[in-house]
């Protein structure tokens, strides 16, 4: 603790009422001379809190429609309260650790008031990512025996199920001859690691009765 006058914190040490700023708890002591020339002294000790260490948590990346939880481990000093802005998007703003799932990429902010009403902030950016378009085609059919080449369209990883009456699962044109009428659903994993997907129905004709 410093007790001496710590001049350099004062805004004029020559006033009633100077505006104080230690970087450290410290003791200041006034000196008050009257007329007479005798001299009293008053000591006030003004108490330096430290801020409260706060962690909004490492930036992430989410997909439309899923969610993520931010906010750091430790977040903040026992007994803190914490305040998350905006609002768009969150679940409870005066959670440690919100749930989030915004519209678009959104930067949060939340701070941390500790016990003593000291304040300190930190913000962590949350990346919104399309989901890939795809296509499964259009609706087809064919003559049971036979067999056709679906279409699908899109960027990225294709993975096709069922397995039933494909010739692969992983290609976006795979050869079906399933001997039935089957719903053929292809998802798409992109660079961002979303998934969207989209299905197509092909219809397995029966063949005529010869006589």
């Amino acid at each position: 603790m410093d007790h001496g006058r710590g001049l350099g914190s004062i805004t004029d040490p020559t006033i009633g009422d100077p505006l104080f700023f230690p970087s450290q708890t410290t003791s200041y002591t006034v000196f008050v001379t009257d007329a007479s020339g005798c001299t009293g002294t008053g000591t006030i000790i003004v108490n330096v809190n430290q801020l409260p260490v706060v962690d909004a948590g490492a930036d992430v990346a989410v997909c439309d429609g899923q969610g993520t939880t931010i906010g750091g481990s430790p977040t903040g000093p026992l007994g803190s309260t914490f305040s998350w802005s905006p609002v768009s998007g969150l679940g409870n703003t005066t959670d440690a650790n919100p749930d989030a799932q915004p519209l678009a990429t959104t930067t949060y902010t939340v701070v941390v008031t500790d016990v003593n009403q000291c304040m300190t902030a930190d913000d962590v950016t949350v990346t919104w990512n399309a989901l890939p378009a795809i296509s499964a085609g259009p609706d087809t059919s064919f003559c049971l025996g036979g067999s056709v080449q679906l279409n699908a369209t899109g960027a990225g990883q294709f993975i096709w199920s069922p397995v039933d009456g494909l010739s692969s699962t992983t290609v976006n044109n795979p050869i079906a001859s399933a001997s039935t009428t089957i719903t053929y659903t292809v998802s798409l994993t992109d660079a961002n690691n979303c998934v969207n997907s989209d299905e197509v129905l092909v219809v397995v004709n029966g063949l005529p009765n010869a006589d």
